[in-house]
């Protein structure tokens, strides 16, 4: 699947946390995360692959624990 990012819609996952889904198959998925400074994510799981990369500032992440 191919899309543009300018054709997807950001949803307010709220906590200061948006998400634009880019991409998505039953084995992996690319979305664009953006959060406010101080803002935290959701403890949660994926069952597919997931890849993250940050444009400005700093994201700390933990895996597995």
């Amino acid at each position: 699947m191919l899309t543009e990012n300018k054709d997807c819609a950001a949803k307010d996952l709220g906590g200061g946390v948006t998400r634009k889904v880019l991409s998505y198959d039953e084995t992996m998925m690319v979305c664009e995360l953006t959060f406010k400074k101080g803002s935290v994510g959701n403890l949660h799981h994926h069952p597919h692959h997931q890849i993250g990369y940050v444009l400005s500032g700093s994201f700390e992440v933990t895996c597995a624990g």
